[in-house]
């Protein structure tokens, strides 16, 4: 902010796209800070707060200043508009890496390298390669209205909230008619951008995969009337509990529309 406070508005997630097999073959991926669009637009630069990957005392999560713009104001990340997606490359400096001992990364492939592999990393799942359908229990962590543990918790680590919910409206998605899809689940601003996460087709129980993005809660508008006049007087906004889904299929659509010099 501009009198130096931090102010915490959105959630995200590290994801590993994968590019092109190098010349052994061996897999090659591109690391993204992923988040929705509506988050970054209009900023120069922000800051990530990673948390560690070890649960030891001695580490502590990371807080850094990621640029959105370079000196020339050319913009850094990549977007599509239309799906409210947004992508910002980033590879992990080795200093922060071994600091936090591991960064969970959301492996965007469905045939992995195995040796990328640790315990408890999350894949994605395309929306039909998921088997996703009404009624499945979904989760959403993330850290709705600036949800901070500071005050509680110092600089060691950052707690996320998890949202239980239910798939709630999703078939249109898979037959391409809409972009998104509900899933029914309390959200708030600073949910934005966090992933959706649901049981992996077919796995052993506790293995969950990436199916989407929260993009916003479904509001509902109610309208107060004057009894005198019958004119409309105020307007109320309200959380219908309904929570606005970005598949993870419209992710690597994003990025490798912008890879192939597409988007802009």
């Amino acid at each position: 902010m501009p009198d130096g406070s931090r102010a915490w508005i959105g959630s995200g997630f590290l994801y590993a796209y994968l590019d092109h097999p190098d010349l052994k073959g061996e897999s090659r991926y591109r690391s993204y800070i992923v988040t929705n669009r509506h988050v970054l637009v209009s900023l120069r630069e922000i800051l990530v707060r990673f948390n560690p990957g070890s649960l030891s005392p001695e580490t502590r999560a990371e807080t850094m200043t990621v640029r959105l713009v370079d000196a020339e104001g050319k913009q850094l990340w990549m977007a599509d508009e239309t799906l409210d997606v947004g992508a910002i490359p980033w590879a992990p400096p080795r200093d922060v890496v071994m600091r936090l001992k591991n960064l969970g990364f959301i492996i965007g492939e469905a045939h992995i390298d195995p040796t990328i592999m640790a315990p408890g990393t999350i894949l994605s799942r395309r929306l039909r390669e998921s088997d996703a359908a009404e009624g499945d229990e979904v989760f959403l962590p993330g850290f709705p209205i600036g949800v901070m543990t500071d005050q509680l918790f110092g600089a060691n680590r950052n707690y996320p909230v998890l949202r239980r919910g239910m798939i709630a409206w999703i078939q249109p998605a898979l037959e391409n008619l809409t972009p998104d899809f509900l899933v029914d689940a309390l959200i708030f601003p600073g949910n934005s951008g966090g992933p959706v996460l649901r049981q992996c087709a077919g796995s052993a129980a506790g293995e969950v995969c990436l199916i989407g993005m929260v993009k916003s809660y479904l509001p509902y508008s109610d309208v107060a009337s004057s009894r005198q006049t019958g004119r409309p007087r105020v307007t109320f906004e309200e959380n219908s509990g309904l929570a606005v889904v970005i598949p993870v299929d419209q992710i690597d659509r994003t990025i490798a529309e912008h890879l192939r010099g597409d988007v802009h």
